[in-house]
């Protein structure tokens, strides 16, 4: 395998540009950047984020694609290789893994090189037994069904070879819908025990679903102690303070993975504390929906 020439970034607002931006210091063969296409529906193609990608694919009106015409309309523009953060017309990542699957699944029948989980492990992860049979089969517990404790989170990428990276445990403040508001990183709170337990069990989920890239573990401790509450096969470069502290582009890690390379040494250490706040607006005039707002200029 060898770096991608040609990545359609599959994905919207600031994940985007952060892909792109990494992709911009991913050398190819010919000793040139990596060229991005942004993959847009409807009006994004005058998004701020499209205009970050070296080419646009317009993809139209179309809310849902099916498959094979995604597929089609990457061919047709020479695209080599895909960046599924999101699918085109949603609105927000990706939650429906076996939807995902799918558009993987035609990617990878047609040669494309897939940055992030393949099409098998998105199925075995897709229902909603798949977090409890993967929780055995790493030994790890699942949470307590009404936990309150902390909401810990680790980072976690995994390479060809089996090496895996866990960088750190954030402690994370969530709203009732799983909107991240808080973050800190690494956790202040934690004891050295409780943060090794976290670790170890982000790194047996990972190796037990055969993951190849990033996932995010997430856990709560509970009156037995640590346990498990989700496992998320997300590439989305959404956790900005985990790089700011530990120096690790986990696009640029992820690119180099699904070209074939393996991490090297040891994951870095987080230096110094980083705090992120996301801050929420809701549009009253349509029910109170979640909006980012909108600027005339």
């Amino acid at each position: 395998m060898s770096t991608p020439e040609r990545l359609a970034v599959i994905d919207h607002g600031e994940p985007a540009v952060r892909v792109i931006a990494a992709c911009a210091r991913q050398v190819r063969s010919d000793g040139r950047p990596v060229t991005t296409l942004a993959v847009v529906t409807g009006s994004a193609h005058r998004a701020w984020w499209s205009r970050e990608a070296d080419e646009v694919l317009d993809l139209g009106s179309h809310a849902d694609l099916e498959p094979q015409v995604l597929v089609e309309a990457l061919r047709a523009r020479g695209v080599d290789a895909v960046w599924f953060g999101a699918l085109p017309g949603h609105p927000g990542p990706t939650t429906d893994l076996g939807l995902l699957a799918d558009h993987v699944a035609a990617c990878e029948d047609a040669g494309l090189l897939v940055v992030g989980p393949s099409s098998k492990v998105l199925r075995s992860l897709s229902d909603d037994g798949a977090l409890g049979r993967l929780a055995e089969s790493a030994g790890v517990r699942l949470a307590t069904e009404h936990a309150t404790g902390p909401l810990l989170s680790v980072d976690l990428l995994r390479d060809r070879e089996g090496r895996v990276w866990s960088l750190g445990v954030r402690d994370t403040v969530t709203t009732p819908e799983g909107l991240t508001v808080l973050s800190e990183y690494p956790a202040s709170n934690l004891g050295v025990e409780l943060g090794h337990e976290v670790v170890a069990a982000g790194r047996a989920l990972i190796g037990a679903a055969g993951l190849l890239g990033a996932a995010v573990a997430r856990f709560r401790v509970d009156e037995q102690g640590v346990g498990c509450v989700a496992f998320t096969p997300s590439g989305r470069p959404e956790h900005a303070l985990v790089e700011e502290s530990s120096g690790v582009s986990l696009v640029e890690q992820q690119l180099r993975i699904a070209a074939g390379h393996g991490l090297e040494g040891d994951a870095p250490a987080p230096d110094g504390q980083v705090v992120e706040v996301a801050l929420l607006a809701r549009d009253l005039d349509r029910g109170g929906a979640k909006t980012g707002g909108r600027v005339n200029l």
